[in-house]
């Protein structure tokens, strides 16, 4: 890049006794210096040598790729100038030679500030009925980007809040017409950043306009956080032509493209939360298509388990006993807990703490066990049933079921009269 600006200073009484030329030091604009892009950015460097007369030849770098390099050697400070043609993060070294040595400066960080549209490009051509996905970025000169914000022709079309920038957008104007693509960008601190603005051309479409919608996962879809991938499933349709390709996107980032039909992906979501999921099918013709966009709910089950009774216990028949269960959500609130024994309801408690009664009934002789176990259903409609809990129940006439004699004969024994005296009168045993 040509350097539009350069002058001279006097530096004799700067020189040092060194053995040979020092290390560049860049000291303006100062490291982590910021400033809107497309405006003028001007360095100045000093390098020193061994001799006071010493003059070099400076060279500027941006990002690995010189500006240019003095066309004769300067004595004492050099500057130049620099224009950043987009928001981005800048690393700005200095090398300086003696005809001899050559040396390079640490780099500076520098921020050029304010919004770019990465996508689409200014002038596309794009089809009645056609979409464009929107792409844009930002650097912000302190903190981050809170969201973007993307208009056509001065009206609000989408927000973003989580990098990276992206939303796909279908025009409605006619053809002929130019429609203007505008991002804004705010920081974390409040503040706009400088507008970025495309010009796309709306032009006839050719053939009939195809047509495609996600048929999986359906819209409104609340899918308990996964183990396995979840299979996204496209359907598409192109009265006069073939369909060329099928991407599909995620929260408005191309995520998969499948070429052939069925058009399919699978998808891991990382986090619990709300997903957009969308689709832009291209047909033979250039037309570029948008499906509806589905909204789908990824959520953590909630976890729920028995307290109360413990594994083991054994309870009478025909006395009540408290069960007592546990419950929580991670990302919502409990909306209920229903109770069963052996699969059958037995209550249910909307309110922590999430307990009801029960009345063993007489058990079976056969099998004198009840498994207990509480369903917990969060505030999005998932629901996880605890581990069973058996508890042995007792029935009213001993231990086990029957009320039957279980265990060994009692004994009995007569203690007085001792054994050997003599009882006089009438006597007998009562029936």
């Amino acid at each position: 890049m040509p350097r539009p600006s350069r002058s001279q200073a006097g530096g004799g009484d700067d020189a040092e006794a060194t053995a040979a030329i020092a290390v560049g030091s860049v000291f303006d604009p100062p490291n982590e210096a910021y400033a809107p892009s497309n405006t003028i950015v001007s360095f100045t460097a000093l390098a020193r040598g061994t001799f006071t007369n010493d003059s070099f030849t400076y060279a500027v770098f941006v990002n690995g790729v010189t500006l240019g390099a003095s066309p004769s050697p300067v004595l004492g400070e050099d500057t130049a100038s620099w224009v950043p043609p987009r928001p981005g993060v800048y690393y700005l070294p200095v090398t300086a030679t003696d005809g001899a040595t050559t040396v390079t400066s640490p780099s500076i960080r520098f921020y050029a500030t304010g919004t770019t549209i990465t996508s689409p490009l200014p002038g596309t051509l794009v089809p009645v009925g056609s979409s464009v996905t929107i792409k844009a970025d930002a650097t912000p000169q302190q903190g981050s980007i809170s969201q973007m914000e993307s208009f056509a022709d001065g009206s609000s079309i989408g927000t973003d809040v989580t990098a990276p920038y992206s939303y796909i957008y279908t025009p409605t104007a006619p053809s002929g017409s130019t429609v203007n693509i505008m991002a804004i960008s705010t920081d974390s601190n409040g503040g706009s950043l400088s507008i970025s603005m495309v010009p796309v051309a709306m032009v006839t479409a050719v053939g009939a306009i195809p047509t495609f919608t996600v048929a999986a996962p359906g819209d409104q879809s609340i899918i308990a956080v996964p183990l396995d991938p979840i299979g996204i499933t496209m359907t598409a349709n192109d009265s006069d032509g073939r369909i060329e390709r099928m991407e599909i996107y995620v929260d408005g980032v191309l995520f998969a493209t499948d070429l052939t039909f069925p058009y399919t992906a699978e998808w891991t979501p990382t986090a619990v939360g709300s997903y957009l999921i969308s689709a832009l099918g291209y047909d033979d013709k250039n037309n570029v298509v948008a499906s509806p966009v589905n909204t789908i709910q990824i959520s953590a089950p909630p976890a729920v388990s028995i307290n109360s009774p413990s594994n083991g216990v054994a309870v009478s028949a025909g006395s009540s006993i408290t069960i007592n269960a546990s419950a929580s959500d991670s990302d919502g609130t409990i909306e209920s807990v229903q109770f069963f024994v052996g699969g059958t309801f037995i209550g249910e408690n909307c309110t922590s703490p999430f307990v009801v009664t029960w009345t063993p009934d007489e058990p079976d002789p056969d099998d004198p066990t009840a498994s207990l176990s509480a369903l917990a259903t969060d505030d999005l409609g998932l629901s996880t049933l605890s581990e069973g809990v058996s508890v042995m129940v007792q029935g009213s006439g001993g231990t086990g079921g029957g009320g039957g004699v279980v265990g060994d004969a009692p004994t009995v024994t007569i203690t007085s009269p001792t054994g050997g005296g003599h009882a006089y009168g009438e006597y007998g045993i009562a029936d």
